[in-house]
C-alpha cells in the first residue's frame, strides 16, 4: 500500500507531501491544480522515464519519494528484492527518484541503487496506474498469469514450491555442465600430454 508520497521542485510542484490512508482515498481538484503532475511524480518512482524538462523552472534538481507498506507482500516481490539484495524486513519500502537538469538520474530502494529496468519491476508489484486503454493490460499474457497464480493461495503456494525446485535443478545442471567442461579439458590436456611423450621418445 502506498502511505506517502513526496515531492520537490517537480514541474510546478515546489514541495507537496501526501499521506494516503488504508481504503479509499481521493485527490480532487479544479484543471491546472496539480493532480496529474502527482500521478505522473508517482510513475516516475515506479520506472518511467523522466526529462530534464520536468525539473521546476529555477531549480536545478527535482526528487520524488514513496513510502509504500509491504505488509501484504507477495512472494514475487520478496524475491525480486532479496535477488537485489535489498532489505524488506521492516516491510516498508522507500523509493526515492532524483534527476538534475542535467539529466543525470538516480534510483533508490531502501538506500540501495537500481537500475529503471529493476525499478520498474518491483514498480509493477505495488501500484496498477489506469488510464484510456489501460484495460488492454489484460490482454497481456504475463497479466493473466500474474492474476490466476495470485488467484488461489493453494496456487501460489504450489507455484513457490515449483519455483524453488526449478532453481535448484538449474543450479545442479549448470554445475554438472562445469564438472562436463572440466573433464573435457582435463582429458584434452592428458592427451596434450600424451602426444608429447610421443614426440619426445
Amino acid at each position: 500500500m502506498l502511505k506517502s508520497l513526496t515531492v520537490w521542485n517537480f514541474a510546478l510542484l515546489e514541495h507537496v507531501q501526501v499521506e494516503f490512508q488504508p481504503g479509499l482515498n481521493i485527490l480532487t481538484g479544479e484543471t491546472g491544480a496539480g493532480k496529474s503532475i502527482l500521478i505522473d511524480s508517482l510513475g516516475a518512482v515506479l520506472g518511467a522515464r523522466m526529462s530534464a524538462d520536468m525539473v521546476r523552472s529555477g531549480c536545478d534538481w527535482l526528487r520524488v519519494e514513496a513510502v509504500f507498506s509491504l505488509e501484504d507482500e507477495s512472494l514475487g516481490l520478496h524475491e525480486l528484492l532479496t535477488q537485489q539484495a535489498i532489505d524488506d524486513s521492516d516491510k516498508e519500502l522507500i523509493i526515492t527518484r532524483q534527476l538534475t537538469r542535467a539529466g543525470r538520474s538516480t534510483a533508490l530502494v531502501n538506500g540501495c541503487h537500481v537500475t529503471l529496468a529493476v525499478l520498474r519491476q518491483i514498480g509493477a508489484y505495488l501500484v496498477d496506474i489506469h488510464g484510456q486503454n489501460e484495460n488492454l493490460a489484460l490482454l497481456k499474457e504475463e497479466n493473466q498469469f500474474h492474476l490466476l497464480d495470485g488467484y488461489d493461495p493453494d496456487v501460489a503456494e504450489a507455484l513457490a514450491a515449483y519455483e524453488c525446485v526449478y532453481r535448484e535443478w538449474r543450479e545442479k545442471k549448470k554445475a554438472y555442465a562445469e564438472k562436463q567442461q572440466a573433464s573435457r579439458e582435463y582429458a584434452q590436456r592428458l592427451d596434450m600430454l600424451h602426444w608429447q611423450d610421443k614426440e619426445i621418445s
